[in-house]
């Protein structure tokens, strides 16, 4: 799959924001709930993931993140339960034993991640393909709904003199 046949959505941009790191506290902060499921490193060696964030019904993760042109993107599977599974599951190193395994793992259709079999708390899912992108929205600065309330706000503290 190409990243041009992908579906594609526009989030709002804080959903893909990175965090900053805060050292009395030992945590990130401030990250977006898609940027903070990225799991592509704990996929490959402990067959996990991280908080997985939703999307119209569906637990996704993030494998890849990225910008292009200033905007934010990140690249997404959904994870469906084991036993809900339509295929064959697979791990990562299955998938990758080989360099022809490799291979066909990076030519699939649905995806080099689909059908990796990764763990989240107790549970066992399926990362399935094909993989979505989602984009951070180019939100206007005012829209005309913004720009009215802000304008009905001023009112009223403004005198009959001052705005007649």
């Amino acid at each position: 799959m190409t990243p041009n046949e992908m579906e594609v959505y526009e989030v709002d941009p804080k959903r893909l924001q990175y965090g900053v790191y805060d050292h009395a506290a030992e945590r990130e902060t401030a990250e977006g709930d898609i940027t903070s499921s990225y799991s592509a490193d704990v996929i490959a060696t402990n067959s996990k993931v991280r908080m997985p964030f939703k999307w119209r019904g569906d637990l996704m993760v993030v494998v890849g993140t990225g910008g292009n042109g200033g905007v934010q993107q990140a690249e997404a599977y959904r994870l469906t339960p084991v036993d809900l599974f339509k295929g064959t599951p697979t791990t990562y190193r299955e998938r990758t034993g080989t360099e022809e395994r490799a291979e066909e793992a990076r030519n699939d259709a649905k995806g080099f991640h689909h059908a990796m079999t990764v763990n989240h708390g107790k549970m066992k899912f399926v990362l399935t393909g094909p993989p979505v992108r989602f984009v951070a929205a180019i939100l206007p600065v005012h829209s005309d709904a913004a720009a009215n309330a802000e304008s009905t706000q001023l009112d009223l503290f403004l005198t009959s003199e001052q705005t007649g």
